[in-house]
């Protein structure tokens, strides 16, 4: 087992309202690299939004979408979805035939060893973690007597402190993503830490935001449809209206996400030089690789 490590530092604190779920330390974990090789051919497999799988929701293939210079995103090489620890030996073998070797997971720790991914033989895993809070922990504490969760998701969606050092990794992951590998980014509901870690993704692809914007609402379709889906949700004690606005992806978090970029650093593409390190070559880079 080869292992790599990816040092960070933490990022600055900045002051919110309340405190954000997003944990303040970002961290990513090593890489590894399991035994054997499964190689497959994605010739002849459909071009399909959502890929139907028996143990996971919310599994995605985000090819196909027009960018702003009439070119699109590749089908087959870059996949988004929830948590993978219940994939069946079917559904495994659905993501070996779609060469998914490389797999970035934006959980925490507590959440991955509760929950470890199952991937075909020969998958390389990143884990880009926020450090070491529990995300429930913070959901209970925050959300304990509210009546709405919208406040609370657009905090989260406002709080851009940490995701320099979290998706630095998962860019330079896509850089060096070998031809032949396509890559899942996926998190717990494939919603919120992954919505943004793909934004930010198709913003430098050249995609518009209104296309973005589609994409993460589809998430209402192919999501969680209740939070007691997922039994670490159960004792939280949450009311109906909160946990509703926890589980939808809704416009206006995403904004409140486009809308910090902005007021930050100008714009999301600064954003993306300014914090990130994408320069005009990696840029080039990724839309050659990953749109034709």
């Amino acid at each position: 087992m080869h292992t790599t490590n990816f040092k960070t530092r933490p990022a600055p604190k900045t002051r919110l309202s309340f405190r954000s779920p997003m944990p303040d330390f970002p961290l990513c974990l090593p890489v590894f690299h399991m035994t054997s090789h499964v190689s497959s051919n994605p010739d002849g497999i459909p071009m399909l939004r959502h890929i139907p799988l028996e143990g996971a929701y919310n599994f995605r293939d985000i090819g196909g979408y027009e960018t702003a210079d009439g070119r699109r995103v590749r089908w087959h090489r870059i996949y988004r979805a929830g948590q993978i620890d219940k994939l069946t030996d079917a559904d495994v073998e659905t993501l070996a035939r779609r060469r998914i070797l490389t797999v970035v997971d934006l959980r925490e720790k507590v959440e991955y060893d509760h929950a470890p991914d199952r991937l075909p033989a020969g998958a390389t895993i990143v884990r880009c973690s926020g450090g070491k809070t529990d995300p429930m922990e913070n959901w209970t504490h925050m959300l304990a007597g509210a009546t709405s969760g919208v406040p609370f998701m657009k905090a989260f969606y406002s709080d851009i402190q940490g995701l320099a050092a979290r998706f630095k990794p998962f860019f330079q992951t896509l850089l060096d993503l070998p031809d032949d590998h396509a890559l899942l980014l996926h998190c717990m509901a494939g919603k919120d830490r992954t919505g943004i870690g793909i934004a930010l993704l198709m913003i430098a692809l050249g995609v518009r935001r209104e296309t973005i914007v589609e994409d993460y609402l589809l998430t209402n379709q192919y999501g969680l449809r209740s939070l007691n889906e997922d039994v670490r949700m159960k004792p939280l004690g949450l009311s109906e209206p909160v946990m509703r606005d926890l589980l939808a992806a809704k416009e206006e978090y995403l904004q409140a996400f486009f809308s910090t970029l902005e007021e930050h650093h100008g714009s999301d593409m600064q954003f993306l030089a300014q914090a990130i390190g994408l320069s005009p070559e990696k840029i080039s880079r990724l839309r050659e690789k990953f749109t034709e």
